[in-house]
């Protein structure tokens, strides 16, 4: 008796791929989604990497159409004039609905003739467009407190 209540409750091999097909179908449509935040966050790293690698085409994409050509030609006349040895992402502040952004980044940095390292913070501000990509619509140099003293650093 016992049996045949075992085998009325067994799903047949076909069923059993069914009903693992739906449940891949149901788990694989949750982690399509990308939130505007982690766009953000891989296009800030994406296009400061590009930079600090001279790598201007991909930095590119980043940048508003319409300022696109303008923004690599003078990436291309200035390639020659330094090297920047590392970049570090200080601070992200989400604006307007997480639809503008404003990320300050750090870029460490020598001229070829020098060895001196210097370092040199921008703020970013980051637009989230209609076609749901991060564009770079500003960027300006932007002017922290540096310590009087050794004391003060530490």
């Amino acid at each position: 008796m016992s049996t045949d209540m075992d085998k009325t409750h067994r799903l047949t091999p076909s069923l059993q791929l069914l009903a693992g097909l739906s449940i891949l179908i149901v788990f694989s449509s949750c982690g399509g989604y990308t939130s505007p935040g982690e766009k953000l966050q891989r296009a800030v790293f994406r296009y400061n990497n590009a930079v600090r690698w001279s790598n201007y085409a991909v930095a590119g994409e980043y940048i508003p159409p319409e300022e696109r050509a303008e923004y690599l030609a003078d990436r291309r006349d200035a390639s020659n004039e330094l090297r920047i040895l590392e970049f570090n992402i200080d601070e992200v502040r989400h604006a307007n609905l997480a639809s503008k952004a404003e990320v300050l980044v750090t870029f460490r940095w020598v001229q070829p003739a020098s060895n001196i390292v210097n370092n040199s913070t921008f703020t970013q501000h980051w637009h989230y467009g209609e076609n749901k990509i991060w564009l770079l619509k500003k960027r300006v140099l932007t002017k922290r407190k540096q310590a009087d003293s050794i004391e003060e650093r530490l």
